[in-house]
């Protein structure tokens, strides 16, 4: 697995061994002489360190094609990869400037190990967005009208009422608001020409599907958003972005006519590069300032980026540490470019400057990661409640 001889904290010694047990796909062997590591992205801003790179490296163009291939896509290579490579967790991006396979940073390293095969968790890929309580909670905290989130309902509800008796409305909100191979079947069927009306399975699974997203909507409040996407967080190695710009291209579904107001094509059929204010929040989110309002701005450089929100790296500090404390290494990001949605009001983002960890005089042993696991499972029992509490006193 690797050396873990210099972790002396047992949080951090247990999440290390998990890290080789993530699921993953293998895919290529690579030696260490085709990496190369790079310097972090780092700025002090009132005495605190932040890392503007923490987490994410960079990936040659021609080598991204073999991933990809390995990963089953033939047809497409995606913009970002979050890998496990010899001790190494974070994402790579893909980066047509370079030659060497795999560009990576010390703060992508956490143990040293003598693999060589690159493992995938995941990769950018077209992800649909939807509203939950905590956004909800949050976008109305900082001023977006109630009426808004109601509109937003009866919309998603009515499309779903749809589906029954339109069999393109059917095909448009199975496209937009589900993927896997049932809806693929659903979808195939309504192409084939066969009508809810008509086709008892077709029907059965088509109330099958709204009742399902009904129930989400019910008990979650989770409302679909067609200007929106969650995305996995990129940086922008061409240092062209200025503190409070994005990058945001996405793909898009075969119809265009949700988006045609508020997109400028790039004259592919499959990709929408999005100019304006956009909110961008990670899930999950507490405090106000963990929505941040920044410009979408169209960079002819990062056009190789799709699915991708990309940050800059520059500014006092890093946009993806103001939204609820998270880095580069593969988190995914909640991005709305709806104008109802885009709320008037801004809160400071919160300090997530983490406490001094618990270092020990000795080495960890197996006794201490196992007391560590039963006392967090009996702490992350309790998050329901604490959830629960303090979206009642939000209401």
């Amino acid at each position: 697995m690797g050396n873990f001889s210099q972790i002396r904290n047992v949080a951090k010694y247990a999440a290390r061994l998990g890290q080789s047990f993530s699921s993953s796909t293998e895919t290529l062997n690579v030696g260490r002489h085709e990496i190369e590591i790079i310097p972090d992205v780092e700025v002090r801003h009132d005495g605190t360190q932040y890392v503007f790179s923490d987490g994410i490296g960079k990936i040659s163009a021609e080598y991204a094609r073999k991933v990809a291939i390995k990963c089953g896509h033939r047809d497409y290579t995606p913009s970002a990869f979050q890998i496990r490579y010899a001790g190494y967790k974070g994402v790579v991006a893909v980066d047509p400037t370079s030659s060497v396979k795999l560009s990576l940073r010390k703060s992508m390293l956490k143990y040293e190990s003598d693999n060589t095969k690159l493992d995938v968790l995941a990769y950018s890929k077209f992800q649909r967005c939807f509203l939950n309580r905590e956004l909800i909670t949050l976008l109305s905290t900082l001023g977006v009208q109630d009426h808004i989130f109601e509109k937003k309902q009866r919309e998603a509800v009515n499309e779903l009422n749809a589906i029954l008796t339109d069999s393109v409305r059917a095909q448009e909100a199975l496209d937009l608001m589900s993927s896997g191979e049932n809806t693929n079947i659903l979808k195939e069927l309504l192409i084939c020409g066969y009508m809810p009306m008509d086709e008892p399975f077709l029907a059965m699974m088509l109330q099958t599907f709204r009742a399902s997203k009904l129930l989400d909507l019910r008990l979650k409040a989770r409302i679909f958003i067609p200007n929106g996407r969650l995305m996995m967080g990129c940086l922008d190695e061409t240092r062209t972005l200025n503190y409070g710009q994005v990058f945001v291209q996405f793909s898009g579904t075969r119809f265009r006519h949700i988006f045609e107001d508020f997109i400028m094509y790039d004259g592919s059929e499959q990709r929408h590069i999005f100019e304006g204010k956009v909110v961008v929040a990670k899930n999950p989110c507490l405090h106000p300032g963990d929505m941040r309002v920044l410009r979408a701005v169209n960079v002819p450089a990062l056009h190789h980026m799709v699915d991708c929100v990309v940050f800059p790296q520059k500014g006092p500090r890093p946009h993806p540490n103001e939204c609820s404390g998270s880095d580069l290494d593969g988190d995914i990001y909640f991005v709305c470019w709806d104008n109802e949605l885009i709320p008037p009001q801004q809160f400071q983002p919160m300090d997530y400057t983490p406490a001094p960890s618990m270092e020990l005089d000795h080495d960890v042993t197996i006794e201490e990661v196992e007391e560590f696991f039963a006392n967090y499972i009996v702490v992350n029992d309790s998050l329901g409640k604490i959830a629960h509490a303090q979206y009642s006193l939000c209401r």
